[in-house]
């Protein structure tokens, strides 16, 4: 017996730099538990979109940064600091797809998988990021089931 079966497609993610880290990012296994079921956010490895982060942004400009966020349809908050440091909080979101590979079955009331990318940078007194927190949360938004 052939049963219908959610798998990730991310066919509908643009070729940006915060796209690719989701790609990237995936794993065949549940990472986060409570994460939203077997496929979706759930499957997004953090330690690996951490590392992944980590080459992208450390380094960089707090300038570059703020660019590459809206270049990306994300948003950077404004500098904040506190008595020793300085901090560029940015966020991105991200919405895929599933596809079904299983049985012909009614997939209208699947949810489309959504994860917002948060960045806490650390910046250097040049405002050179020199160290990241990155947080994954899941914002993906259940459909209800129909009938």
């Amino acid at each position: 017996m052939q049963l219908p079966a959610a798998r990730d497609d991310f066919s509908v993610l643009g070729n940006d730099v915060f796209s690719n880290l989701v790609r990237e990012a995936y794993s065949e296994k549940v990472l986060i538990p409570g994460g939203g079921g077997d496929v979706g956010v759930s499957r997004i490895d953090p330690q690996k979109a951490t590392r992944l982060a980590r080459e992208l942004l450390l380094g960089k400009t707090s300038p570059q940064v703020i660019e590459l966020f809206n270049q990306g349809g994300g948003r950077c908050l404004p500098l904040s600091s506190d008595a020793k440091e300085k901090f560029l909080t940015c966020d991105v979101h991200r919405q895929w797809k599933l596809k079904n590979i299983g049985a012909p079955f009614d997939t209208s009331y699947w949810s489309d998988p959504a994860a917002k990318l948060v960045f806490k940078l650390l910046l250097s007194d040049a405002d050179v990021v020199v160290d990241l927190d990155f947080n994954i949360i899941n914002t993906t938004v259940h459909k209800p089931i129909k009938g």
